[in-house]
């Protein structure tokens, strides 16, 4: 099956039993309990004796089998699908971390991942020891014996970090120490983990699967290359099931069991959907989505498409204010990736040079066109400004919805946020900047 492309290995997974109806999707198996022909059977299936589902906490055949479709397609030994990307990292670590123990990672990681090892495993004794992963001299100066796992984001949220994740791998292999890489953000078919020396891997299927759109999920993936017979929490059940299975094997039979995130069938089977490359709709959308990124959303991190900046000579004599204002800011905000809505005021006074006006409104979008913050791109604007004009006088107003605030966390729909960078005599003469305030309105509408 190795041999066969992505596409066909997704839709060769067998069912772990033909569908009494002969369904030629997973049906949905929206139920809690099982029937069973004797208390003997039953008990044999809890304890873990067959493979039977008993309780859809522990396993359901739905999300069976989307795990099957994960294991088909990543060659991992073991593949545990829970209801998110948290709960795929928390699991994982409780699984691994013991009080007295420590964990070697980056302090460029998501928020929630950051505070989960900081905040919560460190109230269980568990010790964060972060370094600078791109640095393999300091990560070896970090792990000890104590030490239960290397983790990492194989390109961190938001600072787009990348460590060499071979030289990680080495330098876990020789303390005992697993290797585990949160790789979300690169799709399996892609990137290949385990032939880079990770031995867990961890996915949020929320984004890669769903889109970020139908559901929640998380994965994670035991590629069977550890020997959890070096690990103080888990050489016990390494003596019991073998080395290589005892991290999954300790998953499924304490971690996930008793926190109860396993992954519900109604998720399961939506994001089995996600991985049907078959629809004529679906199949060409990573080169699309990848295309967007590349050539517009984030269209400014290309250097060549900055905009050239064409002076005049202000032949006219024009000594007064030019203001270009209500220019449209489409940006996205760095921390999350959603959308910065709003209007950008510019003004400068000439010193010589005058700058064709739809000169200005490229600059502005081609600065809001990358991973931004508005604080940034306000400055960046007055910046590139200065440089063209040679002048100091330049301002810039930005009044911006930020989706992050709006549609998440706070959820706040009727804030904006007001950066302004004022320099030369916009800065030093209140004359001048009120001039420009009276212009832009101290208060921009959006339409």
């Amino acid at each position: 099956m190795e041999d066969f492309s992505f596409e066909a290995r997704v839709l060769n997974t067998p069912y772990e039993k033909a569908d009494v109806y002969h369904s030629l999707s997973m049906p949905v198996y929206n139920t809690a309990a099982y029937e069973f022909d004797s208390a003997e059977d039953m008990e044999a299936a809890f304890c873990g004796r067959t493979t039977d589902h008993a309780y859809s906490r522990i396993t359901n055949p739905t999300v069976q089998y989307f795990e099957d479709r994960i294991r088909m397609i990543t060659g991992a030994m073991g593949v545990t699908a829970l209801n998110s990307g948290m709960a795929a990292i928390s699991n994982t670590l409780m699984a691994i971390a013991y009080s007295g123990a420590n964990i070697v990672t980056s302090r460029h990681l998501f928020g929630n991942t950051y505070s989960f090892l900081l905040n919560t495993l460190g109230a269980f004794g568990v010790e964060t020891r972060f370094c600078d992963l791109t640095n393999p001299a300091e990560v070896r100066k970090h792990v000890d014996q104590n030490t239960c796992a290397i983790f990492l984001e194989v390109i961190t949220n938001p600072q787009m970090e990348v460590a060499d994740l071979k030289a990680l791998s080495t330098i876990g292999k020789e303390a005992g120490v697993p290797l585990i890489a949160d790789t979300t953000v690169v799709p399996f078919n892609i990137f290949k983990a385990v032939t880079f020396g990770v031995d867990i891997e961890i996915v949020s299927s929320t984004k890669y699967i769903s889109g970020g759109a139908t559901s929640t999920g998380g994965l994670i993936l035991d590629y069977g290359t550890f020997d959890w017979s070096n690990s103080a929490r888990l050489k016990d059940v390494s003596a019991l099931v073998g080395s290589q299975k005892a991290f999954t094997f300790k998953m499924r039979k304490e971690i996930h069991r008793n926190l109860g995130a396993y992954m519900t069938p109604q998720v399961a089977y939506m994001q089995t959907l996600g991985l049907d490359m078959t629809d004529d709709s679906l199949k060409d959308s990573p080169k699309r989505v990848a295309k967007m990124y590349v050539n517009e959303i984030f269209g400014g991190l290309l250097p060549e498409n900055k905009p050239g900046i064409s002076t005049f000579s202000n032949k006219y004599k024009y000594r007064q204010m030019l203001v270009e204002k209500d220019i449209t800011v489409y940006s996205f905000c760095e921390h999350h990736f959603l959308p910065i809505i709003g209007k950008a005021h510019v003004a400068y006074i000439s010193n010589g040079e005058v700058i064709g006006l739809s000169k200005i409104n490229r600059l502005v979008d081609y600065y809001a066109k990358r991973p931004q913050v508005q604080e940034r791109l306000t400055m960046q604007i007055v910046d590139a400004l200065k440089e063209a004009l040679g002048t100091k006088d330049v301002a810039c107003i930005i009044d911006a919805k930020h989706l992050c605030v709006n549609c998440r966390g706070i959820k706040d729909t009727a804030s904006s946020t007001i950066t302004a960078e004022l320099s030369g005599i916009f800065r030093t003469n209140p004359i001048t900047r009120q001039e420009f305030l009276h212009y832009v309105g101290s208060h921009a509408k959006f339409d």
